[in-house]
């Protein structure tokens, strides 16, 4: 896996030498190291209290910054995650979106400040983690030393970072990561390890040395242009409607599209960066119950065209293309519920909330400077808890696992301010 990724970071750095006529002026590398904490979720037996081990890690990320708001980048991490009933090490590669939030937000720092940055880091990722001396009751016997685990996980992190000079940045980096989990049983249990009874969460703390390549020319160097958008209106509202198709387990995924419809709210702070909040409610029927579904989301959008051409042309202006990604809950109610293995009839209005992340493509053309229309496309992948005491995974408790929706519609957005909103702008 570790030479899978290296051979990652290198393609990606061949890539990012000629994107956007830029050449070495948008790429960076680090060196990271800290420390990680692993919370098992829904208890790590005896309790999640005797299991808060801290353990180092360390790395190496390679980014490209666009422009002095948006980057990307790959990230390799190793890891200790040893706890008091096994040992673990783990390799771990993502990639992230970057977005550079004091340029956003304080574009005109100067003094002390204006060697500083702070970087919000939205990505996902896969790990592959090994196991010894697993002392837990009988789960030696299942999983001998040397048992691996590869599992998908959804980060979100700040890094705050400091120009010691124009070549080399300090940073302190925090992040969280949620490893999604899947059905525990004697074969495949959950991660990180199958003492565990729900999915995971680590958190990371740590310092890394940033070399930026070109000096004062490197994007990550410097300030956003002088134009000013604080006299310009941010915000626009969207309201969307389609359908969604649900991914869940052997006994459920039957096909079956459902309807839904929601609301949007969003605040651009430059033509490149924004933040939303949406809601969405929809039905989620499948051929052994009925279910509603009301969704809460907060986001993060990036206008591609914009962060890839900072300057096009009139031929293109009317069009954008945004890549959403974000965190949000559900909260769902069954009905008409049956069991899948008996089809005996089980009690309705069982409510559950569950956690889940997001990542979308928005397509959106603008029919004037106050009404776009939008072509939406979204997944979202849900994370279910224990099956204890008929409450199983999300989204009922007939399923095995956590699940996933694929889903597709149409909106239509209203831009305050027409000319002076944030969102027409495709030239700075």
């Amino acid at each position: 896996m570790s030479k899978r990724i290296i051979n990652s970071l290198f393609l990606l750095g061949i890539f990012a030498s000629n994107v956007n006529g830029q050449g070495l002026a948008g790429l960076s590398i680090e060196g990271h190291a800290g420390y990680n904490l692993v919370n098992n979720v829904n208890h790590c037996p005896p309790g999640w209290g005797e299991s808060l081990h801290f353990n180092p890690q360390f790395g190496g990320q390679l980014e490209y910054d666009l422009n002095e708001y948006v980057g990307f980048g790959l990230d390799y991490t190793y890891a200790k995650n040893d706890q008091w009933n096994y040992k673990n090490t783990v390799q771990s590669g993502a990639a992230f979106i970057s977005t550079n939030i004091a340029n956003i937000f304080s574009p005109g720092r100067d003094g002390f400040l204006s060697g500083m940055a702070a970087y919000l880091n939205v990505g996902g990722g896969v790990s592959n983690a090994k196991w010894s001396d697993v002392t837990y009751p009988t789960y030696p016997a299942l999983i001998p030393d040397g048992s691996t685990m590869t599992k998908p996980f959804f980060l979100l992190g700040v890094n705050i970072e400091y120009n010691v000079t124009d070549f080399m940045a300090v940073g302190l980096h925090g992040q969280m990561r949620n490893y999604f989990c899947k059905a525990n049983n004697d074969l495949e249990p959950k991660n990180f390890h199958p003492t565990t009874e729900g999915g995971n969460n680590m958190f990371t703390v740590g310092l890394g040395l940033r070399y930026k390549f070109l000096d004062q020319e490197n994007m990550r160097s410097k300030k956003p242009s002088a134009r000013d958008y604080s006299t310009f209106n941010k915000f626009s509202i969207e309201a969307h409607g389609g359908a969604n198709l649900l991914m869940g387990d052997k006994k459920e995924s039957t096909g079956d599209i459902n309807p839904q419809i929601g609301l949007q709210l969003e605040y651009d702070f430059s033509p490149v960066w924004g933040l939303g909040i949406d809601y969405t409610w929809a039905k989620n029927d499948q051929w052994n119950y009925d279910n509603t579904v009301n969704n809460f989301a907060i986001y993060n959008s990036v206008n591609l065209l914009n962060a890839f051409m900072s300057n096009r042309g009139k031929e293109s202006e009317a069009f954008n293309l945004y890549f959403v990604s974000g965190i949000g809950e559900d909260f769902a109610q069954w009905s008409n519920v049956i069991d899948p293995e008996t089809e005996d009839p089980l009690p309705d209005g069982d409510n559950f909330s569950y956690p889940h992340v997001l990542a979308g493509i928005q397509f959106e053309y603008c029919i004037d400077k106050f009404l776009s229309i939008g072509l939406n496309g979204q997944y979202r992948y849900y994370t279910g808890g224990p099956q204890e005491h008929g409450a199983g995974n999300c989204f009922h408790p007939t399923t095995e696992g956590d699940q996933s929706t694929l889903s597709f519609g149409l909106g239509v957005r209203y831009k305050f301010g027409g000319d002076r909103n944030v969102r027409n702008v495709t030239r700075f």
